[in-house]
């Protein structure tokens, strides 16, 4: 992803927050927004959207909450 991907990343992160009543971003906020922002960003000729947010959703699973 870019850099304004991250932009975009951390700014939906934080309007998720704040929509669930909280000042601060947890990591579960980003889980929750990134399908969303990202599965775009990384679709090609050779995939969908549906095939992008599959394999965004499958990196979630995959990296531990610390």
């Amino acid at each position: 992803l870019s850099p304004r991907a991250g932009l975009a990343i951390i700014g939906a992160s934080k309007s998720w927050a704040l929509q669930k009543g909280r000042t601060f971003v947890i990591p579960e906020d980003v889980q929750a927004i990134l399908p969303a922002v990202a599965g775009h960003r990384i679709v090609n000729s050779d995939s969908t959207v549906e095939e992008a947010n599959s394999k965004i959703n499958e990196l979630i699973n995959k990296v531990a909450i610390p």
